[in-house]
């Protein structure tokens, strides 16, 4: 498993994803594979992670690498794909897995940045976190409770005297929840990589390749 946080911050969108990457035995940790995998890469438009199992995750990812990507519902067309090549004794494994994208959607307030959840147990259409909002993957106690808290401590961007300064403001946040979902969950690490994406589809992370 892993922990993935999403935030709308209205004048940009930014995705975050923990580093950890375990062997599990009988659904039980036996070991930690490695504190340093990038589980974020970028399609044409945008970027996207996953959480739940390696095996439907990647196929996604592998896919749009190798994809000229025009439009987000070519992505919900491979997603279904993929998951439709899975059989019905995959229930439990379709139901714990999902990815989150970042993208640039036409409105009628103009271009506004957006995050976007496929579930692999429904792949057929998308769900965009509303302004202001966030979301959190991961196995902890009072998870609810947990976004509530987010939410309540995200500030719009003129709240800050320059944008990077909210950038920065977000990012301790997010600092915050890994080092607490490394306390409560042995797949998630204190580690993690963030991608933002601006209205007018400029990208940028700090994830080194």
């Amino acid at each position: 498993m892993t922990m993935i946080v999403g935030m709308n911050l209205c004048e940009y969108v930014l995705v975050a994803s923990d580093r950890r990457e375990v062997l599990l035995v009988n659904d039980k940790v036996d070991h930690v594979i490695s504190d340093s995998v990038n589980k974020i890469i970028d399609w044409n438009y945008g970027y996207i992670t996953g959480s739940g199992y390696v095996s439907i995750l990647n196929e996604l990812k592998k896919s749009l690498v190798n994809m000229e990507v025009e439009t987000v519902d070519q992505i919900i067309d491979k997603a279904t794909e993929i998951v439709e090549t899975f059989s019905g004794n995959f229930h439990d494994l379709k139901d714990k897995s999902n990815w989150m994208l970042t993208f640039v959607a036409n409105t009628e307030e103009g271009r506004k940045p957006r995050v976007g959840i496929i579930e692999a147990k429904n792949p057929h259409g998308i769900r965009a976190l509303n302004d202001m909002t966030s979301a959190i993957w991961a196995k902890l106690p009072s998870l609810d409770e947990q976004i509530s808290n987010l939410n309540a401590k995200l500030k719009p961007i003129d709240y800050f005297n320059e944008p990077k300064d909210s950038i920065l403001y977000h990012v301790s946040l997010l600092k915050e929840l890994f080092e607490y979902g490394e306390k409560h969950d042995e797949t998630v690490c204190s580690q993690f990589d963030y991608c933002i994406q601006l209205s007018d589809g400029s990208m940028f992370s700090n994830i080194n390749k």
